[in-house]
């Protein structure tokens, strides 16, 4: 398990996930414009998937067998500005990450990101981290570009995250260097 305390970056904290995140949440994730991006389910994202969300975040502690999910706050702001994480999916870890409306192109998902890729390679000792984006996505494909993630492989959307719908995987390999990743 990984101490559940904040992750502090040069102008984010990242912590852990909390009662009363709920309507912080639900205000977020409640946007079209911010779910139409996310393999969430499910869609409209209301105040009971919130509080489902928070008591999953407590049962399963932040460590390699849960993963690592982490709201984003930002000094100077009211409320929580996203959230990142990275989800064990198959043999691998998948980094995602959402940022409110109001704080879109100030540079927080990419500070995030990459923060939390660092946190991965460093703590649970990741070789690898991939990611998808929907093709209609260029925001986040920036995102994971400038953090050091290439492109993979196009796969079609399962069912929940939007059947049809082009997706695009993209991988970072745990630097080869001993130093570990510089912190944001």
């Amino acid at each position: 398990m990984i101490e559940d305390d904040a992750l502090e970056t040069k102008r984010l904290r990242l912590r852990p996930f909390q009662r009363g995140d709920e309507d912080e949440l639900t205000r977020h994730l409640g946007d079209w414009e911010i779910t139409r991006q996310l393999a969430l389910d499910p869609r409209p994202f209301g105040l009971d998937h919130a509080q489902d969300w928070i008591d999953e975040c407590l049962a399963q502690p932040n460590g390699h067998k849960y993963g690592l999910r982490f709201a984003i706050e930002a000094p100077g702001e009211t409320g929580l500005v996203g959230g990142a994480g990275l989800s064990p999916l198959g043999a691998g870890f998948e980094l995602g990450y959402w940022i409110g409306r109001p704080f879109w192109r100030r540079g927080y998902a990419t500070e995030a990101a990459s923060a939390l890729v660092g946190l991965g390679f460093a703590a649970l000792g990741l070789k690898g981290i991939m990611a998808l984006v929907f093709g209609e996505n260029p925001a986040s494909v920036r995102v994971l570009e400038k953090i050091g993630f290439e492109p993979a492989e196009a796969v079609e959307a399962s069912e929940t995250e939007g059947a049809g719908r082009a997706v695009r995987e993209y991988r970072l390999c745990r630097p080869t260097s001993n130093k570990a990743p510089a912190r944001p």
